[in-house]
């Protein structure tokens, strides 16, 4: 933990088994003056900011609001949400 990383991120951030690691997941929706943005977990770790347009590796990505990103593929589309705690 950094002096700028407060305790309750830390623990939240390093929680096992707080996501499933196994699918991609959002783990940061931010709202910009250019247009939102999602920060999506892939199952081997990687991260990546993407945006309305963008192709990634689940898919082409939708839209974006503040509580959810949409992503469309060859099999229809899916619906991606933060996880919950608790």
């Amino acid at each position: 933990m950094n002096e700028e990383t407060n305790e309750t991120v830390a623990e939240a951030a390093t929680e096992t088994g707080a996501i499933d690691t196994g699918d991609t997941v959002v783990i940061g929706l931010i709202d910009r003056p250019d247009g939102p943005r999602a920060m999506l977990r892939y199952p081997d770790g990687e991260i990546d900011t993407v945006a309305p347009g963008d192709l990634t590796r689940t898919g082409r990505i939708i839209a974006i609001d503040t509580e959810q990103v949409i992503v469309a593929d060859s099999r229809g589309q899916q619906t991606l949400t933060m996880p919950t705690t608790g």
